[in-house]
């Protein structure tokens, strides 16, 4: 079972909407490549072999069935090409707006709400910090006073 090393950070709607999306983009992107390849590379073999039947100069039946087989192959091709391409497209553009939907609502509005808090507890931790300091030090004056009144006492 393969485990992510990092799992999807889901605390808040508009960042699962960033990140899925841009999963979402990089699929289409993949695919499109992949059926772009693919395809014209069965473009590409039909083109060669209907060019190779055509030079013949006195085709028998069966290599004119062959050539209308290959011709139809590579009219077919370029049609799921199309195809492909287009809904390659469509679901790469649904990712890039889902992503740009869930990147800018998470740092318009969720963002600023997470940087004030983080800015409040880290001047709270300050105060308290400041606080224990304070009163380390008074600890360490009333010491030293009792002791010179220890001394004094004495």
């Amino acid at each position: 079972m393969i485990r992510a090393s990092a799992p999807l950070p889901t605390d808040n709607i508009y960042k699962f909407f960033a990140l899925f999306g841009l999963v979402i983009m990089v699929t289409g992107c993949v695919m499109f490549s992949s059926m772009l390849e693919r395809y014209n590379e069965r473009i590409y073999s039909a083109f060669l072999e209907a060019s190779r039947l055509e030079q013949i100069e006195k085709p028998s039946a069966l290599q004119e069935k062959q050539l209308e087989v290959v011709e139809s192959r590579y009219e077919i091709s370029i049609s799921d090409r199309n195809f492909y391409v287009t809904i390659s497209g469509i679901i790469t553009g649904l990712g890039v707006i889902l992503m740009f939907f869930g990147f800018y609502h998470w740092m318009k509005y969720i963002q600023p709400e997470v940087d004030r808090f983080l800015k409040v507890r880290l001047e709270k931790a300050e105060l308290e910090l400041l606080r224990e300091e304070t009163e380390l030090e008074k600890a360490k004056l009333e010491l030293k006073q009792l002791k010179k009144a220890g001394r004094s006492w004495r």
